[in-house]
């Protein structure tokens, strides 16, 4: 997958959503970070699968530059994961999508320049909330990015959807990419 040429005829603001498997989802992020990152932007990294810290090692460890990225990590509090102050990371419980939202609007407002929303992976909120409320909050954040000039990826796992809900993320999003 060459993200570069899955988008380079997209506006300059854009939202894609990204469909890959379940092996090649974390290697599919860390090369669509890559590509973000290195455009000099700052990256919010709503991460729904996986805790902050595990994303963020396993980030560095495939050489992507963590430093202008921030998390929103909606998995390490169910977890009772230890969720104090760190640095760069704001927790949420993944039902409390107003939370989510706030934390997105927060971290847009602190960061200066070009930025980028990464959301891994929207529809594991599915899990927690019902299908019209995380529809309602994803038209809400496609909207969003879209207001606010910003760049957005949305990651899905292949075969993890509602249809209905794959059908309103077909509609928001500007392509849809099979990511291997």
């Amino acid at each position: 997958m060459d993200f570069k040429v899955q988008i380079s005829k997209l506006p300059k603001n854009w939202i894609v959503l990204v469909s890959t498997s379940a092996k090649d989802y974390m290697g599919v992020n860390a090369k669509i970070l890559k590509y973000l990152l290195s455009k000099n932007a700052s990256g919010i990294y709503v991460t729904i699968n996986k805790p902050a810290s595990s994303v963020r090692s396993y980030l560095v460890k495939n050489k992507v530059p963590v430093s202008r990225m921030y998390f929103v990590d909606c998995v390490s509090r169910l977890m009772n994961a230890d969720t104090e102050k760190a640095e760069g990371v704001i927790f949420v419980h993944p039902q409390n999508l107003t939370g989510i939202a706030l934390a997105i609007n927060e971290m847009i407002s602190a960061i200066k320049g070009e930025k980028f929303l990464f959301f891994d992976s929207l529809s594991t909120l599915l899990i927690y909330n019902n299908v019209g409320s995380v529809e309602k909050f994803s038209h809400f954040i496609t909207n969003k990015i879209r207001l606010l000039n910003l760049r957005g990826v949305i990651l899905t796992l292949e075969d993890d959807m509602d249809p209905k809900f794959a059908t309103l993320l077909n509609k928001v999003c500007d392509k849809v990419i099979r990511a291997r």
